[in-house]
């Protein structure tokens, strides 16, 4: 009989073989604070993924009093065009924003450090993993983000991601106008990964 400790990102764990029959694989974060596994897309775009689409997430935001004016406030800033926004929880107010425009690394962390957006989903993403996921499958008892509305913008300064424009309208049956410049991409990043942001896997599609 062995049985190995390990400690992570997820806690502790254990992997027990008894007797040479029986395999054991417990994580004491899974059973005791419910910790869940979800799919999700990431931001990088444009060629050798070193752009960035805009991804925002948000808790507790009131829709047309708080959510659409900083949407407004970030497209006239920074020249950015369309936000789709995303339904996100049958918790009220909860939403995720997407803007399809390519822009660089240090201009996506200059609108993701401006936002409101939960600061819980603001700091791994500019700090630990360098891009943004947003979920994409349900995730415990919360059903799949669906669509919710377009906030709408009068710029296209910039060349937009084929690949995630594709994928958002397809998907979410967004009915979101093809205006502007597109990159050639049409291939995205999908991840499978924790609630505790512990990354499993990692697809092209």
């Amino acid at each position: 009989m062995s049985i190995k400790f390990n400690i992570s990102r997820l806690g502790l764990r254990f992997n027990a073989d008894l007797f040479k029959k029986l395999k054991v694989n417990f994580s004491f974060n899974q059973f005791f604070f419910g910790v869940k596994e979800t799919i999700g897309i990431r931001n990088s775009s444009g060629k050798g993924m070193n752009q960035r689409v805009i991804f925002l997430d948000y808790d507790a935001t009131l829709f047309e009093e708080m959510l659409v004016p900083e949407l407004k406030y970030l497209q006239d800033k920074y020249g950015l065009s369309d936000f789709v926004v995303l339904k996100s929880s049958q918790k009220p107010n909860c939403f995720h924003a997407v803007c399809f425009d390519n822009v660089s690394v240090s201009t996506w962390k200059d609108v993701v450090e401006e936002s409101s957006c939960d600061e819980n989903y603001k700091k791994p993403s500019l700090k630990d993993f360098r891009t943004s996921v947003l979920r994409i499958s349900p995730k415990g008892s919360s059903d799949a983000p669906t669509f919710f509305s377009i906030v709408k913008s009068p710029f296209n300064n910039f060349v937009k991601s084929n690949a995630h424009f594709n994928f958002f309208v397809s998907n979410y049956g967004i009915p979101l106008e093809r205006k502007g410049r597109f990159d050639d991409s049409n291939s995205v990043l999908l991840v499978e990964y924790t609630t505790l942001n512990y990354l499993k896997k990692t697809k092209v599609v």
